[in-house]
């Protein structure tokens, strides 16, 4: 079903519903939210969505304009801007396996973590039986 078939079939006032879905969807609205936002039930905006594939596209799009355009501010801040800072961010993010930053936790003079844990006897046998429990 096209978008104006959906919209012949639907609410007279279908087209502010849409228009207030999409603003409230590249704000990162819930679906939910946005149903609200746009006076318009969650089971009708699904319903929509399975009749309309067009309509459900519109909505996607709009879930994703926020999004890209982080995409686009990060892109130009490092393609246009050269931000060395922003760049660095990206390549800790993207590509952890090399560039991601790594913390170490050490004892006193680097010497390796002592854990010392006081259990009562009750809680020491809880731990014994549910460890033997495990192996079983």
């Amino acid at each position: 079903m096209t978008l104006n078939e959906l919209k012949a079939s639907s609410y007279k006032n279908f087209d502010l519903i849409v228009s207030d879905l999409k603003n409230a969807f590249m704000r990162d609205f819930t679906t939910e939210r946005a149903c609200r936002y746009a006076g318009l039930s969650t089971s009708q905006y699904y319903e929509w969505i399975n009749k309309s594939d067009e309509f459900a596209m519109e909505m996607e799009k709009a879930k994703d304009y926020l999004m890209n355009q982080a995409d686009q501010i990060i892109v130009d801040e490092i393609v246009t801007k050269k931000n060395s800072d922003v760049a660095k961010w990206f390549k800790e993010r993207r590509d952890k396996a090399r560039f991601s930053i790594r913390q170490e936790v050490t004892g006193k003079d680097g010497e390796n973590m002592k854990l010392d844990l006081e259990l009562t006897d009750d809680e020491r046998q809880d731990l014994l039986a549910a460890s033997t429990e495990e192996i079983s």
